[in-house]
């Protein structure tokens, strides 16, 4: 290993052992809306007012409100109150946190490795579009599909917060590709660090170990929330070359088949252009 190699190995190192692994917290008004939202006496007409504050969120729950997925009937709104009532609140939810994960993701003082930030924003769109259809087909009720949708969108950070430290290192460079998460990578550690500054759920920052821990730590009859993660990952790194293998404890409990995978395939894929519409 090179010296630059192993002085970022020890920054990285040291920063998980003192907890001081920091990205960018998200705006006040999404921790404002996520609180609300959690409270049983949200007041909806109080997010729309929370959510106007920041424009360029306001302008997306506008949007969205009024794309093909929430509004099949061609009713257009115009009011912020009445976007949020069409999307509901946990799509609110999901909506503020989604747009200041993807500014952080594609920040614009990342330029050198924006290419590597855009991929990992794609596959955190994917890991979520896949985590939200498994849970709703497969899963439902016992795993909310919202918020299985939060964990793959959260997926991905270690790598993010990797990928930008790298860039205090002139030598070091982070190789995606090569980035998996069972092969002793530090990206999942990192990830639950991130998830817990971030103040998300026990059950949501557990979904970020390791892949092989998640392998071992699902169990629950019926399936929860770690086998609906771990088995959109198998998901979304299969390819023509590496077929994924339904011969998997947390993909059989959510009773997956080659069959089922091409019939829910229309559902990703419809989730994926929601998202990537409303995040335009």
């Amino acid at each position: 290993m090179r010296a630059d190699e192993m002085l970022f190995l020890n920054a990285l190192s040291t920063e998980l052992e003192n907890k001081s692994i920091q990205l960018p917290s998200f705006p006040d008004a999404v921790i404002q809306i996520r609180n609300s939202l959690e409270r049983d006496d949200c007041d909806l007409q109080k997010i729309a007012k929370l959510a106007s504050v920041e424009t360029a969120l306001a302008s997306r729950l506008l949007q969205s409100a009024n794309s093909s997925f929430y509004n099949p009937a061609g009713i257009a709104v115009t009011d912020l109150g009445a976007a949020v009532m069409r999307l509901g609140i946990k799509e609110v939810r999901n909506m503020a946190i989604s747009l200041a994960v993807e500014q952080i993701f594609l920040a614009k003082e990342h330029k050198s490795i924006a290419a590597d930030l855009a991929t990992l924003w794609r596959r955190s769109i994917a890991m979520s579009s896949v985590a939200y259809v498994l849970a709703q087909h497969c899963a439902k009720p016992h795993v909310d599909p919202e918020k299985a949708f939060l964990c793959g969108l959260l997926h991905e950070v270690g790598k993010l917060y990797m990928l930008t430290k790298a860039t205090q290192f002139p030598g070091v460079t982070i190789d995606l590709e090569a980035m998996s998460d069972s092969d002793g990578s530090w990206h999942p550690q990192v990830g639950k660090a991130i998830a817990e500054s971030w103040g998300f759920a026990d059950d949501i920052v557990r979904t970020l170990t390791p892949v092989d821990e998640l392998a071992e730590g699902g169990g629950a009859v019926p399936p929860d929330l770690v086998d609906v993660v771990y088995s959109a990952e198998l998901v979304c790194a299969a390819s023509p070359e590496v077929p994924m293998s339904f011969d998997v404890l947390s993909v059989r409990r959510l009773q997956l088949t080659p069959e089922l995978m091409i019939e829910l395939q229309p559902a990703i894929n419809k989730r994926m252009e929601s998202m990537v519409q409303s995040l335009r």
